[in-house]
């Protein structure tokens, strides 16, 4: 028993030791950083049903004037798959004044062939704030 209770204060002991204070991100919706993502990591479009979607963007903060969010195709992304001519988009999408969230148009046309993929970006935002990361997968057919 003494053993027992002795394997048990050692492994509590290392389970302790082993933990690190992580500091934690967190956006103040209305003085914080912003950050700028898609809504959603993949969109599938049946262009024979409804050829266009909209696409929402958010962000993380709110502000007194409207922000241009700008996006782009991800050109060095090995997913994308889809002719060009075969797709069209809005490249900005507007977040209203006091809003978080925005919506641009994604079009299929009629040449897409099943599977075909579009890997979208985000480039830039007015006013600043992170988007790195942020992609969307557009997987029509």
């Amino acid at each position: 028993m003494k053993k027992l209770i002795g394997i048990f204060l050692i492994a509590g002991v290392f389970m302790l030791a082993g933990c690190e204070k992580q500091e934690l991100l967190s956006y103040d919706p209305y003085n914080g950083d912003t950050l700028v993502k898609f809504h959603e990591p993949n969109t599938f479009l049946s262009v024979a049903n409804e050829p266009t979607v909209e696409i929402q963007v958010d962000s993380s903060s709110l502000s007194g004037e409207a922000r241009t969010v700008t996006i782009a195709v991800d050109t060095e992304n090995e997913e994308n798959t889809a002719d060009p001519t075969h797709y069209s988009f809005v490249s900005e999408a507007v977040i209203p004044s006091g809003e978080h969230s925005a919506y641009f148009e994604f079009t299929g046309n009629d040449n897409v062939t099943a599977g075909e993929t579009v890997v979208l970006k985000i480039t830039s935002i007015t006013g600043g704030g992170s988007f790195e990361e942020s992609r969307h997968k557009v997987v029509m057919f």
